[in-house]
């Protein structure tokens, strides 16, 4: 499911709850995603976006990030793509007739696409590898580590601590750089951002993302991840790196 789904997803949420009396007012509810867009030999491309209803019913804050990864650092260079909020528009009569989006001032949308082909990147459409059926990996949760067999017995593993690692780094990264925005709360947005603690308890393997590009031998599979603690719970989604076990080729 791509990002854009994703989003699509959240905004049928918050549609769903229109219908809650409108005295009553929500908890706030921040989800933080991540998709793969391109990849080469060097970098990898993700989106990174945040939503936020701003403890409101009928609103949704959204923030968007390209990052570029470097494959052998570790560095991350990131992109503003955009920053807007999504809002329910009324009949008098209250009801609703549709939703219109404001971009923040200064804010101009741009094409994530476009960076990643300037950088010499592959649009993750065409370097994607679906996983057949007839080697469909296993994919566990252990008590140290996320491990996925593949390709026969070939493991591959990351351990927890680097998966708490990711989540403390992506939420540090976005406490650091959404906007201060104006929300339903005596609560900055900042703080509530900061505030925001995932644990790696909460979270399960979801799926293999596999690729192919140049020098692809090289490179680590991904690991999409999904944590919330129950059903109603915030969600975050984030792509980590899948190592191989040693003296195991990432790629073949």
């Amino acid at each position: 499911m791509t990002i854009l789904n994703r989003l699509a997803l959240g905004a049928s949420a918050i549609a769903l709850t229109l219908s809650s009396p409108a005295s009553a007012s929500p908890d706030t509810f921040i989800d933080i995603l991540e998709d793969p867009i391109g990849v080469s030999e060097t970098h990898l491309f993700t989106l990174r976006m945040s939503t936020d209803n701003l403890g409101y019913y009928e609103a949704m804050r959204v923030e968007v990030y390209l990052v570029e990864l470097d494959w052998q650092t570790g560095a991350e260079t990131t992109y503003l793509i955009d920053r807007f909020v999504r809002s329910s528009d009324y009949a008098e009569n209250g009801e609703i007739l549709g939703y219109s989006i404001k971009r923040d001032e200064g804010v101009e949308l741009r094409d994530p696409y476009r960076i990643v082909q300037a950088r010499g990147a592959v649009p993750w459409l065409a370097a994607a590898s679906p996983v057949s059926s007839e080697r469909s990996p296993q994919i566990a949760s252990n008590p140290d580590s996320m491990v996925v067999q593949y390709w026969g017995d070939t493991e591959f593993l990351v351990s927890k601590t680097a998966i708490q690692a990711r989540l403390d780094e992506v939420g540090a990264f976005m406490a650091e750089n959404v906007v201060d925005h104006p929300r339903s709360s005596t609560m900055t947005t900042r703080q509530y951002f900061a505030d925001r603690r995932v644990s790696v308890d909460n979270c399960q393997p979801e799926e293999l993302l596999d690729f192919w590009v140049p020098g692809r031998a090289r490179l680590p599979m991904l690991l999409r991840i999904s944590c919330a603690s129950d059903e109603d719970s915030e969600r975050t989604s984030l792509v980590v790196q899948l190592p191989p076990a040693d003296g195991v080729e990432a790629g073949k």
